[in-house]
């Protein structure tokens, strides 16, 4: 059996399930992790960091080449480019969507709540 890597996590469902599909499409077996939970109580997001994409280790260079190039078609279509700034807490870097400008977030990296800039 081959090992199960998490190439992306996503604070909503529909985005992950678009996602999930948008590899399979593209040949890459891909599976959800925590959907389920997300599915029952949308507001638990944060707190487990998200649902997760999962692919199989061979395809995991190739899974985030798709996700990447999505994600910059996404901001050159004019969503916004995503806000990235260091975490107040642990000092790893952090990137959200554009429409969390403003917003209160969880760093995937401590699980502390970080103040996303303006």
């Amino acid at each position: 059996m081959h090992e199960l890597v998490t190439v992306d996590e996503c604070t909503y469902l529909g985005e992950a399930e678009l996602i999930k599909d948008m590899l399979i499409d593209q040949g890459i077996q891909a599976v959800l992790a925590d959907e389920h939970i997300i599915a029952m109580d949308w507001l638990l997001s944060n707190a487990i960091g998200g649902v997760k994409i999962q692919v199989q280790e061979s395809e995991v260079p190739a899974a985030r080449t798709i996700i990447t190039e999505w994600r910059q078609r996404r901001v050159e279509k004019g969503e916004g480019p995503p806000i990235e700034f260091d975490c107040e807490n642990c000092g790893k870097p952090l990137s959200f969507a554009s429409n969390r400008r403003g917003g209160v977030e969880t760093c995937k990296h401590c699980g502390k709540y970080v103040d996303v800039p303006e």
